[in-house]
């Protein structure tokens, strides 16, 4: 691809030839969790318990995911304000710290979460009965952590080099993999939660093999060399800094995973633990389309701020803010309409039904001004304000929905706990509106 298109091109038509595979892929990348839960969840073997044990899992999960986002999301941005600016070889430099950074910090982390295992999980929600089978999913999945580390950062690297279609296509030979071997290791050989992190693992090392070959013998617009995988620590750090809010965005998910796991063991037992397992897979569901819809506008918005093109920015923003709100409104009458339905893909158990299509509506209900929020705050990340791009991933999660979470379940129990969620995504959206229309007032004053 020409990346001066990213220039020149109708906005509209660019940001669907970004977005399009990146929502696709970031899909199929969340299919590997959502297809392991399904079948876990219906096998006679694991049933209920594993659904629990698969949920007090993924704060571990979303941790690798965030250290790997940091260093993909921070290259990408880095790397299409170079390339804007027409510093090609300094934007190779910064593609390749990022991979570089992406495989060491994923390796830290998983071998802490290896040493601590037990005590990490417990304290994350599990109970004497589902300990036993997150520990069996876990020990496998922190074994090849650092491939799902490389896929996450290559993908958006690639992305940024002008390849979205190779991009979805590495991770979708991973997934492809990843559902043909889970039904087979779970049902057919019997390995029950080590059988589905196997087949995890395995698919995520195919994805990685390709995505090394794009960047050394494959179409790479900009090929790597081991030069440029030479950790520079300005431009580690810079990369770092730049990809804090993706990094936040996640390890807030992760801190809200932890403490709504306790809430609901609390309040709910292990089957709401199960109940809610389910609503966050299908929330991932709702959600990634529209956080592709910001990945495939963030290198379109930074090239054009590194070159001073001020009204394709606003064009971006406006096109990504009428697509996810068109998604969000979809995403909203599915929870409302068909929550059961929903929640049997999952598990039939009519306890966990009940629990479950209760949790989904309560938890959408304000979805509608969500996909715009996240456009919004996505803006500050993409031209590289990292501080108000921090402070607003935080706001969501960290600062107003833990606190509502422990106040409202201490005063009104289960109730309070599921309805935290929306009175959040309000308060949020003020916050974010309101950051927003005055850092883009003075970006058009900057640029007149």
């Amino acid at each position: 691809m020409n990346r001066e298109k990213m220039g020149s091109k109708r906005i509209p038509s660019l940001l669907l030839e970004f977005s399009l595979p990146a929502t696709a892929g970031m899909l199929i990348n969340a299919l590997y969790n959502i297809i392991d839960r399904i079948f876990i969840g219906n096998s006679p073997d694991i049933g209920s318990h594993g659904l629990a044990g698969l949920t007090v899992t993924f704060p571990i999960i979303i941790i690798i995911m965030a250290v790997a986002l940091m260093c993909g999301v921070g290259g990408a941005t880095l790397f299409s304000i170079s390339l804007g600016e027409r510093k090609p070889e300094e934007a190779k430099h910064i593609a390749g710290n990022a991979f570089s950074l992406a495989a060491i910090t994923a390796i830290i982390v998983c071998v802490l979460n290896y040493i601590f295992m037990d005590s990490v999980l417990l304290s994350f929600g599990a109970s004497s009965e589902t300990l036993p089978y997150a520990r069996e999913y876990m020990e496998i999945i922190l074994l090849g952590g650092v491939f799902q580390a490389i896929n996450m950062a290559g993908n958006n690297l690639i992305r940024a080099d002008g390849s979205p279609s190779i991009a979805m296509l590495s991770i979708l030979l991973g997934g492809i993999i990843h559902m043909i071997l889970d039904p087979i290791f779970i049902y057919g050989f019997h390995w029950g939660m080590k059988g589905a992190a196997i087949a995890t693992i395995i698919g995520q090392f195919t994805s990685t093999l390709w995505i090394l070959h794009y960047y050394t013998k494959g179409k790479a617009n900009y090929k790597l060399k081991r030069i440029h995988l030479r950790l520079n620590k300005d431009i580690a750090f810079k990369v770092m800094i730049t990809g804090l809010p993706s990094f936040f965005i996640q390890t807030a998910a992760s801190v809200l995973n932890i403490v709504l796991n306790t809430a609901l063991l609390k309040y709910g037992g292990d089957l709401a633990i199960s109940a809610m397992g389910i609503v966050n897979s299908f929330q991932t569901l709702l959600m990634l389309p529209m956080i592709g819809i910001n990945q495939g506008a963030l290198p379109i918005i930074g090239y054009n701020y590194g070159a001073k093109k001020y009204e394709r920015i606003k064009e971006t923003i406006k096109y990504a803010a009428v697509i996810n709100t068109i998604l969000a409104v979809v995403g909203f009458s599915l929870t409302q309409l068909f929550s059961q339905e929903i929640i049997t893909l999952f598990n039939k158990t009519p306890e966990l039904v009940d629990m479950g299509s209760k949790i989904l509506r309560a938890w959408f209900l304000c979805l509608p001004i969500v996909g715009i929020n996240l456009v919004f705050s996505n803006y500050f990340q993409a031209i590289g304000k990292v501080k108000p791009a921090i402070f607003l991933t935080l706001s969501r999660q960290i600062l107003i929905l833990i606190p509502l979470i422990l106040i409202l379940s201490s005063k009104y129990g289960f109730d309070g706990l599921i309805y935290a969620q929306p009175i959040s995504d309000i308060a949020s959206s003020i916050l974010v509106f309101t950051f927003f229309f005055i850092s883009i007032n003075k970006l058009s004053k900057q640029f007149k």
